[in-house]
């Protein structure tokens, strides 16, 4: 990822996820399914590397997503998603 990106991400929220991340974000399949919630964070700690908050809820992202769209569709989808959760 370019070194703009990076500092785009750093700049607005995007940081880089932690386990205790994943798990907050699965809060609710581990009180209502602890076994399906198990097997989808071992999933997520593979494909997401990193997070951003809008309000309370968490939004993961994969390295894949961050690099296939550009500061500008990046900037954009931001936008609509904060809109939806906030």
């Amino acid at each position: 990822m370019d070194k703009d990106k990076l500092l785009y991400l750093e700049q607005n929220g995007y940081k880089p996820i932690t386990d205790e991340i994943i798990r907050e974000s699965f809060k609710s399949l581990y009180e209502n399914a602890p076994h399906i919630a198990k097997e989808k964070e071992a999933e997520a700690k593979r494909k997401y590397k990193y997070y951003k908050r809008y309000g309370n809820e968490i939004m993961l992202y994969s390295m894949e997503y961050l690099e296939r769209n550009s500061i500008d569709e990046l900037k954009r989808n931001a936008i609509k998603t904060e809109r939806r959760f906030l």
